[in-house]
């Protein structure tokens, strides 16, 4: 039970539009993005998972909130020496990084990811928002 809490405790979700209030109460709410206009597209993207088997925060899985449309996307993660290790132009179903690299399971640490998203929103004015954003996420084993 320990390991829940401290697994929980690093499992908490990012925006793409840097509004964390409504990212950890998983609601699409308007935020504004980095030119300062309002839009309605969240991105999700966690900060830590656990590759370990037993069907719990398996996957490094990107989502987005129901008012929105994604265009194009595209993330890529890298080891701690900035070798490519995972790419995907996809948030669907099956394309999330299941922690492993070359065939091999990647060993628990932190690793950095950069994303580009291009979404439509399904509310408002449905204007096209482009991202770019940076990060790390923590696998755990």
């Amino acid at each position: 039970m320990k390991r829940l809490g401290y697994i929980l405790a690093f499992i908490t979700a990012l925006t793409l539009s840097f509004n964390q209030a409504s990212a950890q109460k998983g609601i699409s709410t308007p935020n504004l993005n980095s030119a300062g206009s309002t839009m309605f597209c969240n991105v999700f993207i966690p900060n830590a998972f656990t590759p370990n088997g037993d069907n719990i925060n398996d996957l490094f899985e990107v989502k987005h909130g129901e008012n929105c449309q994604v265009l194009e996307f595209n993330m890529k993660i890298f080891d701690r020496w900035g070798r490519l290790i995972y790419e995907t132009n996809s948030m669907e179903k099956g394309t999330a990084w299941d922690g492993t690299a070359d065939g091999k399971e990647v060993l628990q640490g932190v690793y950095m990811w950069a994303a580009y998203a291009k979404v439509k929103t399904l509310q408002g004015s449905q204007e096209i928002e482009e991202f770019k954003n940076q990060g790390t996420v923590v696998v755990i084993r």
